[in-house]
């Protein structure tokens, strides 16, 4: 309840106003946005679309679909990482 002078009454009262719409895209906190994603994928010399899929939990954007060749190259560089942490003969 306002009192004549618009304040609050009683003092411990909260109000707020939500204003939405469905196609709109909001600034978020404490998400990940994409050039910080583009940093962490340079960083950790991986491909964007890994690094994307890796961190979708937390992104605020939506994330791009893996085309086919993006996919065929996070397949190859997990294989490859997989190859050197097991050294196994079955990657020569």
């Amino acid at each position: 309840m306002l009192t004549e002078s618009m304040a609050m009454w009683p003092g411990s009262s909260v109000s707020d106003v939500y204003i939405e719409h469905p196609a709109a895209y909001y600034i978020s906190a404490a998400k990940v946005e994409r050039d910080q994603v583009q940093d962490y994928a340079n960083r950790k010399g991986m491909y964007f679309a890994e690094a994307e899929r890796w961190l979708a939990p937390i992104l605020s954007f939506v994330p791009t679909p893996l085309t086919t060749v993006a996919a065929e190259q996070v397949i190859a560089r997990q294989q490859a990482m997989h190859c050197l942490l097991v050294q196994s003969a079955l990657c020569a």
